[in-house]
């Protein structure tokens, strides 16, 4: 599993739309999110039952809002999230040691072996 990944979109957009994701510089994606253990175990394990009960099968991210008083909230499950060398999805397994080949290679594999 990637590390979580938290996002600081420029506050001069009104919210994280397409320019504040690919087309903006003061965005900035901190991976790993610098998150307690605690709180990033619990994310973790919350991403996994998503994932589990809605039968996903391969990629998916989860997505989450940690409000301050850090009870996080899903936000949604994107069973097919970005894959372009710019995208959140890569840059997470970048974080874990995983280039953008390794990442299509594992997924090839994943799937051939259900086939």
């Amino acid at each position: 599993m990637a590390p979580a990944l938290e996002i600081h979109p420029d506050p001069d957009q009104p919210f994280f739309n397409a320019t504040a994701k690919y087309d903006n510089a003061a965005t900035h994606f901190v991976v790993p999110a610098p998150l307690e253990s605690t709180l990033a175990e619990r994310l973790r394990r919350t991403a996994v039952e998503v994932f589990e009960t809605l039968g996903c099968s391969g990629l998916a991210r989860v997505d989450f809002f940690v409000p301050a008083d850090g009870e996080p909230v899903v936000n949604e499950i994107n069973t097919f999230p970005g894959f372009t060398p710019t995208s959140q999805f890569p840059r997470m397994w970048a974080a874990a040691g995983l280039s953008y080949t390794d990442v299509v290679q594992n997924l090839l594999e994943t799937a051939v072996r259900k086939g």
